[in-house]
């Protein structure tokens, strides 16, 4: 019998791009590359966003050891993210067996992100985030 752990994640099937607006966080804490949101356990109800530039990430193990930018303290489970002046590639496989890749170019200095309450449950999801040449 195969026991497949599983973590609920952004599904990446409506992605949407936004202006850097007025949330404080997003204009202070979203750096070019990859940044998480999640939600800051102490103080903040509000989404903070966690940079975490450019490499190659494992996003169940990124999701859960997130801390706020803002206080330090430990965030909650991330399950969105967002990229800006950046190459991705995200590839995973759901509880469902399907495999799934989804690629993008944010080239235009905005916040390219995904629609949040979009879950899907994924045995594993990986991404790669390159700088734009």
């Amino acid at each position: 019998m195969r026991i497949v752990i599983s973590f609920s994640f952004n599904s990446f099937s409506n992605p949407i791009v936004k202006e850097f607006g007025s949330e404080r966080s997003m204009r202070t804490y979203v750096r070019p590359g990859l940044s998480f949101h999640s939600k800051c356990r102490r103080a903040y109800n509000d989404v903070i966003y966690i940079s975490k530039g450019y490499g190659h990430f494992d996003v169940a193990k990124e999701a859960l050891s997130l801390d706020c930018p803002i206080c330090q303290t430990s965030s909650e489970v991330a399950i969105n993210c967002g990229y800006c002046d950046a190459k991705v590639t995200f590839t995973g496989r759901t509880t469902e067996g399907n495999k799934r890749v989804f690629s993008d170019i944010a080239s235009d200095w905005k916040y390219h992100t995904f629609q949040e309450a979009d879950e899907t449950n994924w045995q594993y999801l990986k991404v790669e985030v390159e700088r734009l040449e």
